[in-house]
């Protein structure tokens, strides 16, 4: 219900959208997936995280769109944060500018006023 609000909310200030293009995954699907975690260790297999693009531009070119300074400036209002900032490659073993993940308002209000990662964050 978080993610459809944040997606309204994002539409209403920017008049864009996001597309969701991976959430929960069984583990089967991941035995089944290529050049994927192994299944039983991936984050998806929680139903936490999400996938976001915004049609017609390349994942590695989401930084660069209004729909990601958006999320970056409010998704911890609904409980999400991005799980591998750039800053935190270091801590976190990997970089990707489009899975966000949900770890409640608390949480996520915690991370994004002390710029923590998710690792950081269970390590306080």
């Amino acid at each position: 219900m978080l993610l459809k609000q944040m997606y309204d909310d994002l539409y209403k200030n920017t008049k864009k959208i996001f597309l969701v293009t991976s959430a929960y995954k069984s583990y089967d699907v991941l035995n089944l997936e290529e050049n994927t975690s192994q299944a039983g260790y991936s984050e998806f297999q929680l139903g936490t995280s999400v996938s976001l693009k915004v049609n017609g531009i390349k994942d590695v070119e989401f930084v660069s769109t209004d729909v990601y300074q958006w999320l970056l400036e409010h998704s911890y209002e609904y409980g999400y944060v991005l799980r591998y900032p750039s800053d935190k490659v270091t801590i976190t073993q990997k970089e990707s500018c489009n899975i966000f993940r949900y770890v409640g308002k608390e949480n996520a209000q915690k991370m994004h006023n002390q710029n923590l990662c998710l690792e950081e964050l269970n390590n306080q």
